[in-house]
């Protein structure tokens, strides 16, 4: 999604839909020595000790096209995409959310002061909204912004390679390199299945993205989501990424519990109840936690990584004291009776927390 990627197959245009919605400012300030700790972990070269940044470049649409770092006694050439995905990827998507912006040093700090979000090339989030306002239909919406393209399946452009297994498909473009994680999937599902005696739904898929990048593009999520469920199709960032950090059967075990509740679960239960039910059969029965019912918008937000995880670790612990109360077997029911009125009652009434 970052400009110096983009670039070569989408072109910046006037947009008329944006500046009618108009542009949010915004400030954030970084610890020069964590700027520099998050680009050398990119594989990027820094300054270790950043004192001054500098925007060398401008796109013609008034973006940091590169960038020069200054300290240790030198100057470092970078591209601001891979500054801004590196920052991002480290630190935080919100920090800083477009190249639209000025940086200057002050109180021992890098501050960075802009407008919107994104590269300035593509769709703009305000600007599709602004279109939805006037009547405008999806397909309207996406011609305008990515003109010459046509609608479709995501991640079109890979050369995807199917591997069949007993009840679940993979899709990757290493076939050599993933097809591990078919069996690792099939086992899993085996196991839950066994567990939960939730019957294996047909025409569950697996799809291993290659690169961090073609998963955020392909799902909307943020780097810090590790993978996205949609009905019986799973999108996984890459196998290697999730292993390295020790979390790739974790991640998909989540994943398969989230196909198998889905394909039993009747209309209208809440998130929590999902997101708390997953976590509590994905840790083999966790603790029951504080008495705290999270809202179902925290666990839908995705700005927020730090937020995102409190309302889960809540979600787990309301349902696992759920299960304390009335035992595994009946809230497991509950995923096809729904919610009996005193735990709605009981999760409606309850204040939800505010992010500390």
């Amino acid at each position: 999604m970052w400009l110096d990627r983009a670039a070569p197959y989408l072109r910046s245009q006037a947009d008329p839909y944006c500046l009618r919605a108009g542009s949010r400012p915004w400030q954030w300030s970084g610890d020069p020595a964590r700027v520099a700790a998050a680009l050398i972990r990119s594989g990027l070269r820094a300054p270790h000790s950043i004192e001054r940044v500098e925007i060398a470049e401008r796109t013609a649409s008034g973006r940091a096209r590169t960038l020069l770092l200054s300290g240790s006694g030198e100057t470092v050439r970078i591209s601001a995409g891979s500054f801004h995905a590196a920052v991002g990827r480290e630190l935080g998507w919100n920090t800083v959310p477009s190249e639209r912006y000025e940086v200057r040093s002050a109180g021992g700090r890098l501050v960075f002061q802009g407008s919107g979000s994104g590269h300035g090339v593509g769709l703009c989030q305000r600007g599709a909204d602004q279109m939805g306002a006037e009547g405008r239909s999806y397909r309207e919406i996406l011609a305008f912004y990515y003109p010459g393209t046509a609608t479709g399946a995501t991640a079109r452009g890979f050369s995807w390679q199917k591997l069949g297994g007993d009840s679940i498909t993979l899709f990757t473009t290493e076939r050599d390199r993933d097809g591990a994680v078919l069996a690792l999937g099939e086992r899993l599902l085996g196991a839950l299945v066994r567990r939960t005696a939730w019957p294996a739904p047909a025409g569950i898929e697996i799809r291993v993205y290659p690169t961090v990048d073609a998963f955020r593009n392909a799902t909307g999520e943020p780097g810090w989501v590790a993978a996205h469920t949609d009905g019986r199709r799973i999108h996984l960032q890459p196998a290697g990424v999730l292993r390295a950090h020790d979390a790739l059967e974790r991640v998909l075990r989540h994943e398969l519990i989230h196909v198998l509740m889905e394909a039993q679960a009747t209309p209208g239960l809440p998130v929590w109840f999902r997101e708390g039910l997953v976590g509590y059969l994905e840790h083999a029965g966790a603790s029951a936690g504080a008495a705290d019912f999270p809202a179902d918008s925290a666990l839908r937000q995705t700005s927020d990584a730090t937020e995102a995880r409190r309302a889960y670790a809540e979600a787990v612990g309301a349902v696992s004291r759920l299960v304390e109360r009335y035992g595994e077997d009946t809230v497991l029911g509950w995923v096809r009776r729904g919610l009996p009125p005193d735990v709605t009652k009981a999760s409606t009434s309850h204040p939800a927390t505010k992010s500390k």
